[in-house]
């Protein structure tokens, strides 16, 4: 955002028990005091675009996807991303067919079949928006 420190302090206590402090991983984290805990169910998967704000929009991604994923010279950051259970967990592409759209993976690790399900399902997602049949495919890891 551009704000300081000294800005950003301020207005954590500006704001007073309207936030609430949590330690999450080790880092500390502000939320609205009345923000109630959301449970997801294992396995909730997404198909994020490029440039998406879950990934550019923070200087600190470590929350969300590993370090040793975001090398220098990779895309990631600036890719399409297959995010499982709020996790960065590889790459996506997507290919025009003549009788659809091909979803291509590139998983960082093996996925579960639970996992791959859930998957699939946000590619069957991206189809019904894209309004075009979708065909799934997987290549190695990244």
């Amino acid at each position: 955002s551009g704000l300081t420190t000294a800005d950003a302090r301020s207005g954590i206590e500006m704001a007073g028990s309207d936030l609430s402090r949590h330690v999450i991983d080790g880092s500390v984290c502000w939320l609205p005091s009345s923000m109630r805990a959301v449970r997801r169910p294992a396995g909730a998967a997404h198909l994020l675009p490029v440039y998406d704000e879950y990934l550019v929009a923070y200087k600190d991604r470590s929350a969300v996807v590993d370090s040793r994923h975001c090398k220098p010279g990779t895309n990631l950051l600036f890719g399409s991303t297959i995010v499982v259970n709020g996790r960065v967990a590889g790459t996506w592409k997507s290919t025009p067919s003549e009788h659809g759209t091909i979803v291509t993976l590139s998983a960082f690790a093996p996925l579960s079949d639970r996992v791959r399900r859930a998957v699939a399902q946000a590619a069957r997602r991206y189809g019904a928006f894209l309004e075009r049949p979708v065909v799934v495919e997987q290549t190695g890891r990244v």
